[in-house]
C-alpha cells in the first residue's frame, strides 16, 4: 500500500506515518512491516515465504495448502498521537482491507485508486489496516500484493477472491 499521512482538516500534512509498523496474523505471526510497502515483501523479509521469483512452490505447493498471504488475515498496526480535528489519509490501499481506529471499524478499502480519509484525534490513537482475503473485491486485485496485480501472486482465472475455500 502507499504512503500514509496525518493531515489537518485543511489538508495540510501534519506528519507522515510511513515507516515500521507491527505486522501480525491470525495464525500468531508477528514481525515488522513497512509502509509504504506490500505484504509479500514483508513476508519475504520475515522469512515466512521465499523469494516468489525463485521459489518453484510459491503458488502451487505439494500440500495444496493456501499460501500464507491468502490463508491468513494480516494486520498492520501502529499507535500515534493526533492533534484535534486530524484526518488519517491513505493514498492507496491495494484492495481488501478494513481500517480500524481504536478497535472500531472505520471503513473498508475495496478500491486501490481511491484516497481514504478517516477523522482521528487524541493521544494513543491505534490504527489497524486488516488485510482479509475474504473481503469481496470482485476478483480484481489481491490484497496488498504490490507490483503487478496478478503476477506472480495470484491465479488470474480466479473469478472472485471471496470464492476461495478457507478451511
Amino acid at each position: 500500500w502507499l504512503p500514509l499521512a496525518l493531515a489537518a482538516t485543511s489538508g495540510q500534512v501534519i506528519s507522515s506515518l510511513d515507516g515500521a509498523w507491527t505486522l501480525t496474523s491470525d495464525a500468531g505471526h508477528s514481525l515488522t512491516g513497512s509502509v509504504p510497502g506490500d505484504l509479500i515483501t514483508d513476508l519475504e523479509r520475515g522469512r515466512i515465504v521465499q523469494d516468489p521469483l525463485y521459489e518453484l512452490g510459491f503458488l502451487h505447493t505439494k500440500t495444496k495448502a493456501a499460501p500464507p498471504w491468502r490463508a491468513h488475515i494480516w494486520t498492520y498496526s501502529k499507535t500515534f498521537d493526533a492533534p484535534p480535528s486530524s484526518l488519517l489519509v491513505f493514498e492507496g490501499i491495494k484492495m481488501g482491507a478494513r481500517i480500524v481506529i481504536n478497535g472500531k471499524n472505520a471503513t473498508v478499502a475495496t478500491n486501490q485508486f481511491v484516497r481514504y480519509t478517516v477523522p482521528v484525534s487524541g493521544s494513543n490513537v491505534n490504527v489497524s489496516v486488516v488485510f482479509d482475503p475474504r473481503i469481496d473485491t470482485g476478483g480484481r486485485y489481491m490484497a496488498s500484493s504490490g507490483g503487478w496485480d496478478f503476477v506472480p501472486y495470484t491465479e488470474t482465472r480466479e473469478r472472485n477472491i471471496s470464492d476461495r475455500n478457507f478451511s
